[in-house]
């Protein structure tokens, strides 16, 4: 592949930008964005279509193959470790995996991921999967705009191929499109951590500053208290400046800006915005050819081939001849025939339940290996905290579990009450830790709903009191 285009649907904006290989590594051609209208989300397929066409028109147009790239918010992530395994295995392996992890059936997605090296005979999947139906949506609009849609990834993986590389410890790397914050932690160049956050207007750098502490905490609860030394605004310019400026000093901690070198170079009128930096990543990494970014259309489905040697041929040939002659020596003979057909038909009622029982026998080993390092899922925690939620008063925007039972839920309320009865009925019910909780509301102006209020409640769940206080020290 010598040249490739992608474009960022943000929920505010379209990102386009353009690259091509060269001998020395690749070169951005074009890096641009354009606003999308602030109703979109609920506008009706045929002016979600003219409001695509507008903007791609306002980015001075695009190629007709294009690579679409994903927010973070709009996809799931998992991470776990598996055993080292053969190709068609793994991928197997990963099925199972995903099938137990995501709140949705497998069918309903499509997925793909990445693999590397953990140690112990062991491998680290990072799984991407987003849903069917919102692909399929972006991928009829860019048609209708007459663009191809030929690959489709997710943000995270385009901002980590921009990571530079650092002498020790993890990378946080922060990114902000709209009125969601992507967080990301890199350990080494592998994406170990990848959430999103909702960023309200005129937010300050605090908010921001309290979700990379939350995700460097998340982190290093689940990777034995490892650090994160390095924070990196992904984007340049002007926006990129300012918040690298506000976040250092929220965080009372060195924050630098995002500087591409080595073998990235670009023309000079090209700037990568904090808008445009996944989409330059996926650039960066599909032209790069080193390492195979997660594409959800082209997941990685293996399957061995069974081939036989020349001898074994002639072998099998001469073996069915032999088959044949006998069975035309023996046409003649009628009770033979019969009983010949008998045995034949027998043969094809046993194939089935033989086929069977090696496929679960095949499935069972697969499974010994796929548990051998399960993990903690939280769906019935989920369904419980959905079941208090009342959503006539609370909009829930964002929630995160972690490992150490650590719960942020956020979004907008008709007032503080709404939240705090359902903190009350979480006590209730004994899945939240009473003296663990807390909730901080910030009144929103000039409110055009019924919500009149944005909210962030903290809060240890119930069982996991030594874990929490142990993260939070």
């Amino acid at each position: 592949m010598g040249q490739l285009t992608a474009i960022l649907v943000g929920d505010r904006s379209l990102g386009l930008v353009s690259g091509r290989k060269t001998p020395g590594g690749v070169e951005l051609l074009r890096a641009s964005r354009a606003a999308l209208p602030e109703e979109f989300a609920h506008q009706t397929p045929e002016q979600r279509a003219e409001s695509v066409r507008n903007a791609i028109t306002a980015l001075g147009g695009a190629e007709r193959k294009i690579a679409l790239v994903v927010p973070r918010s709009s996809a799931v992530v998992r991470e776990f470790d598996l055993p080292a395994a053969e190709p068609e295995e793994l991928q197997q392996m990963v099925g199972f995996q995903l099938e137990r992890e995501l709140p949705m059936p497998l069918d309903q997605v499509k997925y793909a991921y990445s693999v590397t090296p953990a140690g112990d005979a062991k491998v680290r999947i990072t799984a991407v999967a987003v849903f069917n139906e919102q692909i399929n949506g972006w991928i009829q609009l860019f048609r209708e705009s007459g663009c191809t849609v030929t690959s489709v990834y997710v943000s995270s993986f385009g901002l980590a191929t921009l990571a530079p590389a650092v002498a020790e410890g993890g990378t946080a790397l922060v990114s902000i499109s709209g009125q969601t914050a992507e967080i990301l932690i890199l350990d080494g160049n592998s994406l170990a951590f990848s959430r999103s956050a909702p960023i309200h207007d005129g937010a300050g750098a605090d908010v921001l500053a309290n979700e990379v502490e939350r995700s460097i905490l998340s982190y290093a609860s689940k990777n034995a208290g490892r650090s994160v030394p390095n924070v990196i605004i992904a984007g340049e310019g002007g926006d990129a400046d300012r918040l690298c400026a506000g976040l250092s000093t929220a965080m009372g901690r060195k924050v630098t800006r995002l500087a591409l070198n080595g073998d990235v170079t670009r023309r000079p009128d090209v700037s990568v915005a904090m808008e445009t930096a996944p989409a330059a990543g996926v650039v960066v990494g599909v032209l790069r050819g080193k390492g195979l970014l997660p594409d959800v259309l082209l997941p990685h489905i293996m399957k061995k081939r069974f081939q036989l040697a020349a001898p074994h041929r002639i072998g099998i040939l001469a073996g069915l001849i032999v088959v044949l002659l006998l069975a035309w020596a023996q046409s003649s003979n009628a009770s033979l025939q019969k009983e010949n057909n008998a045995l034949t038909a027998d043969l094809a009622r046993l194939k089935k339940p033989y086929e069977d029982v090696v496929k679960l026998e095949d499935n069972a080993k697969l499974i010994g290996k796929w548990t051998e390092g399960q993990r903690h899922t939280w769906l019935r925690t989920l369904l419980k905290i959905q079941s208090r939620i009342d959503p006539k008063q609370i909009y829930l925007q964002s929630l995160t579990l972690d490992d150490a039972g650590l719960l942020t839920m956020q979004g907008k309320c008709t007032g503080n009450e709404a939240v705090n009865d359902a903190i009350g009925e979480l006590t209730k019910d004994k899945l939240v830790v009473a003296d663990q909780t807390k909730a901080s509301f910030s009144k929103v102006t000039n409110a055009t709903t019924n919500y009149k209020a944005t909210f962030t409640v903290t809060a240890t769940l119930v069982g996991f009191e030594k874990e929490a206080r142990g993260v939070r020290r």
